[in-house]
């Protein structure tokens, strides 16, 4: 959908500000207690396995980057400053101004309430790679990306153009319009999504049009309409939480996606057309995921449609707490039902779910699925829906490997 041009208002004005006027230069004094600070000692070059094991709070492809090459924002930051960890500014739209030559924002724990649009076509410099960041504080206390609440067609991240990263994260939308998703995409942009919460919002919690799309670890939650919505592109979901989206978990119609290792719980409505997923893929696989409790008006939509027609769809190792006609349109072997007869195909079996709870799908020693997974077909799949090691011996059904 078109996004409108930037308004005259004081937010909408920073948002849209990519000229780059000079700053002061970069302070490299120790930062602030509680604006963005770590006590790691390592800054730059040093190999790292976790953000917060660099004093930068950025570990890129296991190197930590130098804190000169990042930008800081906090909420009791200021615009004025230089963007340091011991001067942080206020905005992303600042920090965005202010980059060195790659976009690195690290933000502190606290609510960035304007929409951050990313590369818009206003923008009168080539597109740059961005790279967000929720800081080392983050993981109690999130940071908190939302849609600027002035009743415009605004979402929280706009990716208008180039290539965006997003890590340890919450993006939300607005309440003040319907229309407005936590993340939106125009064609050819790439997203990446690292252990992001997306949501709430009143319409998609992401919004993927020609978009190729990476997210790992992270949550689809509490929006109005699908929690992930892909259009002619590629998507790649492994590991995530899609819950409590109104009008569906999935809708994905694209080029190729891999859906593995998620948990699709209470997505839909009674009256809704889509519940749990529906994927239609040239090149598809949908392998070790969860679907439970989820609704729709007709029953055989409530966990999985798959439209996909590739002779070499992959529907195989899940988990369906339902019977066989809650997942309909594709052949499926070496996945649990809960009730009915199986379909046809190798591996696939009835039995008892074996939930934690009613609310809990992680699975226990009763399961049925334990280690009924396919035992002949080696898996890249590293990890379960926790971060856990997915192989360990004879592998589970479903998104949860059990330890």
């Amino acid at each position: 959908m078109l996004r409108l041009a930037c308004a005259a208002t004081a937010i909408l004005a920073a948002a849209c500000a990519y000229d780059r006027p000079a700053l002061a230069p970069l302070d490299d004094a120790t930062p602030s207690d509680g604006v963005a600070a770590t006590d790691a000692p390592i800054d730059g070059a040093a190999a790292c396995a976790t953000d917060d094991a660099c004093r930068s709070q950025v570990c890129d492809g296991g190197t930590c980057l130098p804190s000169d090459d990042a930008r800081y924002v906090a909420p009791i930051g200021d615009d004025a400053a230089p963007c340091s960890q011991a001067a942080p500014c206020r905005t992303v739209a600042r920090a965005l101004a202010a980059r060195g030559a790659r976009a690195i924002v690290v933000l502190a724990s606290g609510t960035y309430p304007a929409t951050v649009r990313i590369n818009p076509l206003t923008q009168s410099e080539p597109p740059f790679d961005v790279l967000l960041v929720g800081g080392a504080d983050a993981s109690q206390d999130p940071a908190v990306i939302t849609a600027t609440s002035d009743g415009s067609n605004s979402d929280g991240i706009e990716v208008y153009r180039g290539r965006v990263r997003l890590r340890n994260l919450t993006v939300t939308g607005s309440t003040m319009n319907d229309a407005s998703d936590a993340i939106w995409t125009q064609p050819s942009t790439t997203v990446t999504l690292e252990r992001v919460t997306v949501g709430p919002s009143p319409n998609d919690g992401l919004a993927c049009n020609g978009c190729a799309l990476t997210a790992t670890g992270g949550a689809f939650i509490d929006n109005g309409h699908q929690g992930v919505q892909v259009n002619n592109g590629a998507a790649t979901l492994v590991a995530n939480v899609i819950t409590r989206n109104a009008g569906g978990g999935l809708v994905i119609d694209a080029t190729a996606c891999t859906i593995a290792s998620n948990l699709v719980v209470a997505n839909g409505a009674l009256g809704g057309a889509v519940g749990g997923a529906s994927i239609k893929c040239t090149d598809h696989r949908v392998e070790h995921n969860t679907f439970t409790r989820n609704l729709a008006l007709d029953t055989a939509a409530s966990n999985y449609q798959c439209g996909s027609t590739g002779i070499g769809a992959i529907n195989r190792n899940n988990l369906f707490d339902g019977p066989a006609r809650t997942a309909t349109g594709c052949g499926h072997t070496y996945s649990l039902f809960t009730a009915g007869m199986p379909p046809a195909g190798a591996g696939n079996l009835v039995g008892g779910p074996g939930f934690v709870s009613a609310t809990d799908a992680h699975i226990t020693a009763a399961s049925a699925a334990r280690g009924a997974a396919d035992p002949a077909t080696p898996t890249d799949l590293t990890i379960d829906v926790d971060g856990q090691a997915r192989v360990q011996g004879l592998r589970d059904i479903g998104a949860d490997e059990i330890p």
